[in-house]
């Protein structure tokens, strides 16, 4: 960031030195110039409470109008003297507000590195040595993954006209048991998600979204493995909290980094690039994603017993970050929810990282659990009638094809059986199994 901010600046001063033929007033129209656009927004807010009808680009041209006329004035009103002790007032100022502000964020940084380091010392310990609640003998790690918006055999044929049989083969050949006609009964995340989490159907479609939300707190399953001792390894994408890390023993979040919130966002956020800014963070949305599939494998390496590791992956739900080979897709596929191609090419993407994960998984933990399921299916039809008015489909007659999921268990290679099982169902066959407890099926 700052080597972009240094480039543009010595851009403007060289540009400015050929038209004024003279260094000291090239750089005070320079740092004018530097000053308005790095505290852009300010002045724009200033002028539109003013002028409530001005939009950005007037306030743009208002702005290069003013650069224009003071640089007039220096041309031929200024001499380099005078522009020189602007230039040195200048620098005392914003020099001394870069001294201070550095010398207040030292203590912050380096408090923020020891806790960083403590957390993880911390967290390992957990692992290492099991706590009171953990002396139950060991038992196999377990992993859970959601993916939002993955569908089901039957949904990504009947919208896509894929057929995605090569996926569950490959699941198969690894061990697992796949579902291909599994459905839930909504296609609502918020719905959903909480009721898998509490293994029971605490939520319904009529709830409102507070209710819903509040259903995501201290979770049954995780309070079930926690008692018969399991340590929580937690892991959420960026954009939603699904999963209640309060009540984890770790968990990724902590590890997400986005450009919004930090030394970066609050320099450019008050700048005349500032209606563009959030581009850059596509790449953050991707690293984001990867990562959490980094994590998920490097979980696998932790611990040989006694370790439930459960994760939402936003993902092959909107945004459409990668194309089928993981490449970045185009601005104008990022939120086409118009069109199946994008989703299609995202969700190919997605099939082979679950594939490269549970492989990875595997060999690092033979002995593991794996449950891979997804809230709902692919939401085609009604992404056209809430989002564009577009009535192509008759909503009822697809619901099963909407909630259809994907629905595939690992048990250490063995058999369960688990054929048009709901996630829940699904859930609760391999608890039963696993902690030799009788949790009832649901209906």
């Amino acid at each position: 960031m700052s080597g972009i901010l240094l480039l543009i600046s010595l851009i403007i001063l060289g540009f400015s030195f050929l038209i004024f033929r003279n260094i000291e007033k090239a750089a005070l129209i320079s740092n004018i110039f530097l000053i308005i656009g790095l505290y852009f927004a300010f002045i724009e807010k200033a002028i539109v409470k003013v002028i409530p009808m001005l939009y950005y680009w007037h306030v743009a041209i208002i702005c290069l109008f003013f650069i224009f006329q003071i640089g007039h004035l220096i041309y031929h009103k200024s001499n380099a003297k005078l522009a020189n002790q602007i230039n040195q007032v200048f620098l005392l100022i914003f020099g001394g507000l870069i001294i201070f502000n550095g010398i207040l964020a030292i203590p912050k940084a380096f408090q923020t590195i020891a806790t960083k380091a403590q957390n993880q010392v911390e967290l390992d310990q957990k692992i290492i040595t099991p706590t009171s609640d953990n002396q139950m003998g060991n038992l196999p790690n377990v992993y859970y993954f959601i993916f939002d918006e993955y569908a089901g055999f039957d949904s990504v044929q009947r919208y896509c006209n894929y057929d995605n049989s090569a996926f569950y083969d490959a699941l198969e050949e690894l061990g697992f048991v796949t579902s291909k006609h599994s459905v839930n009964d909504t296609i609502d995340t918020f719905t959903e998600i909480p009721n898998l989490l509490q293994l029971s159907k605490v939520n319904s479609i009529e709830m409102t979204a507070a209710d819903k939300k509040a259903n995501l707190k201290d979770p049954y399953l995780f309070r079930l493995m926690k008692e018969h001792g399991y340590t929580i390894n937690a892991l959420d994408s960026n954009n939603y909290q699904f999963m209640d890390v309060n009540s984890a023993d770790m968990h990724l979040s902590i590890e997400f980094v986005s450009t919004y919130g930090t030394f970066k966002s609050s320099i450019i956020q008050n700048t005349a690039y500032y209606p563009f800014y959030g581009s850059e963070d596509r790449e953050v949305e991707i690293s984001n994603m990867l990562n959490m599939f980094n994590y998920a494998i490097d979980s696998s390496k932790k611990t040989q017993s006694n370790l439930f590791t459960v994760g939402y992956f936003n993902f092959p739900h909107v945004p459409y970050l990668f194309d089928e080979q993981g490449n970045k897709t185009k601005d104008s596929d990022r939120l086409n929810l118009r069109d199946t191609a994008p989703y299609l090419a995202q969700f190919k993407y997605a099939s082979k990282k679950i594939l490269e994960m549970a492989t990875e998984i595997i060999a690092n933990d033979p002995e593991a659990i794996i449950i891979i399921q997804s809230d709902h299916g692919y939401r085609y039809p009604s992404h056209l009638h809430f989002w564009y008015g577009i009535d192509q489909f008759d909503l009822a007659v697809e619901s099963i094809y909407e909630r259809n999921i994907l629905n595939a268990v690992y048990y250490q290679g063995e058999d369960i059986y688990i054929d048009n099982y709901s996630g829940i169902n699904t859930l609760i066959t391999v608890l039963n199994k696993l902690l030799d407890v009788d949790l009832q099926m649901v209906d």
